[in-house]
């Protein structure tokens, strides 16, 4: 069902392919495990990733070594003029990387499908003037000067989204 979707937003096999990806890279990122890196020997240890299995996976997906996924959670880079300095991050720093990367990914996959729809969604005007939408939520009515699909994905209560046809180019939407 989503594949047929997608296919109505003309996402062709590949992409869809490669949005499958970039999801099960989401999900497997939040696989990944930390633990103390003993073998620093510094008194601050940093974290080591220690759920190899997910990272191998992971990293596949991705298109990356394995190393360098680890090393992108786990080290922080900084950079000056002709010197570079890395640090290793304790475990709820790595954690927190990992977690921040993954919001990222999904963040912009999220985004780009937003796009996707809007640009497959978009009405050209028909005798000048451009169709539009209405949006009836629990806080009253709103009509918007340009519609976008993300106002659908915004609601603010989790109730399921009701339309109903006012007229050929008009739909009425109930949340």
């Amino acid at each position: 069902m989503t594949s047929d979707a997608l296919s109505l937003i003309s996402v062709d096999a590949d992409l869809r392919s490669s949005l499958w990806r970039a999801i099960a890279a989401v999900l497997h990122l939040g696989q990944l495990a930390f633990d103390h890196d003993s073998t620093s020997g510094v008194e601050d240890p940093g974290s080591l990733v220690s759920s190899t299995a997910e990272l191998s996976a992971c990293a596949e997906i991705l298109g990356v070594g394995p190393e360098a996924l680890s090393a992108a959670c786990t080290v922080r880079t900084m950079r000056t003029v002709g010197e570079e300095l890395k640090l290793p991050l304790p475990v709820a720093d790595a954690i927190g990387t990992r977690d921040a990367l993954a919001k990222e990914l999904y963040s912009r996959l999220f985004d780009w499908l937003v796009a996707r729809i809007n640009a497959s969604t978009v009405h050209k005007a028909v005798g000048g003037a451009l169709s539009t939408i209405g949006l009836l939520d629990i806080f009253g009515f709103e009509s918007f000067v340009v519609n976008r699909f993300e106002q659908l994905c915004t609601s603010p209560s989790p109730s399921p989204v009701f339309c109903m046809p006012l007229s050929a180019d008009a739909w009425l939407c109930s949340t």
